[in-house]
């Protein structure tokens, strides 16, 4: 499994976060449901996946099981 690091190499317009570091900014506001500019996707640890991010904690959490990182983009 790739690292964090060697993941955002691979992704360098993007932001990659671990799933807990990803609920922390989901929980503390600044990454909104509401911000519709902004997207992301499940990394399985060795490709992006087609499978994007719907920002619901619970789905966040159920995903965690099977992806370790998720790869986001601001736009705003």
């Amino acid at each position: 499994m790739k690292s964090l690091d060697q993941v955002q190499e691979e992704n360098t317009l993007m932001n990659v976060f671990t799933i807990d570091e990803f609920l922390e900014l989901l929980e503390g506001g600044d990454v909104s449901p509401y911000d519709y500019d902004s997207y992301g996707y499940y990394h399985d640890g060795e490709n992006l996946t087609d499978e994007s991010v719907v920002l619901i904690e619970s789905y966040i959490r159920e995903a965690g099981k099977k992806y370790p990182y998720i790869v986001w983009r601001f736009l705003n």
